[in-house]
């Protein structure tokens, strides 16, 4: 894999990051092998403003951010292959599929913070609100009969989540 990433800074309170990365895998089939990924970020420390400098009381530094980035999962080792049991009892069985057409699991998160140092950098507050979502989640689904294997993975779920964090140090 390999990434490229900027980071940016503007009058000493605006500030801003964007990252790209394509990542390559060859637990994935040659169609699925690379995924670009990105990564955007910002802040702005409100404190710093000059219409704002000095007219929060014990408040050392006001920030609010924002962030969303991506990631891609992948398979386990053997989810992509077939698989194949021997068993005194059973003899050589089908067990699983596999499955050469995996793509990456991708999910995508947002962030939002708000940062507040305050009392000659005595106290430090933090609040955050994230909200991501997965797709194309590597789940076992049951094979069709007439392959002749009992089970199959394949990019099957969407899983969703938010997150709500306070931080007071």
């Amino acid at each position: 894999g390999y990434y490229g990433d900027l980071a940016l800074d503007f009058k000493d309170r605006y500030t801003a990051s964007v990252l790209v990365r394509r990542d390559g895998s060859s637990l994935f089939g040659p169609l699925n092998r690379w995924h670009t990924y990105k990564r955007l970020a910002g802040a702005w420390l409100l404190s710093r403003e000059p219409w704002l400098e000095g007219k929060l009381p014990g408040i050392n530094e006001l920030k609010v951010r924002y962030a969303m980035g991506e990631a891609g999962g992948r398979p386990g080792y053997g989810q992509a292959v077939e698989r194949w049991s021997v068993s005194r009892e059973d003899g050589l069985r089908r067990e699983n599929a596999g499955n050469p057409s995996l793509r990456p699991q991708f999910t995508r998160e947002h962030e939002v913070g708000i940062d507040l140092i305050a009392f000659n950098n005595r106290v430090q507050l933090e609040l955050v609100r994230a909200w991501q979502r997965t797709k194309d989640q590597i789940i076992l689904i049951p094979a069709t009969v007439i392959t002749g294997y009992a089970s199959a993975n394949a990019n099957a779920a969407v899983v969703e989540g938010r997150t709500y964090e306070a931080t007071l140090t």
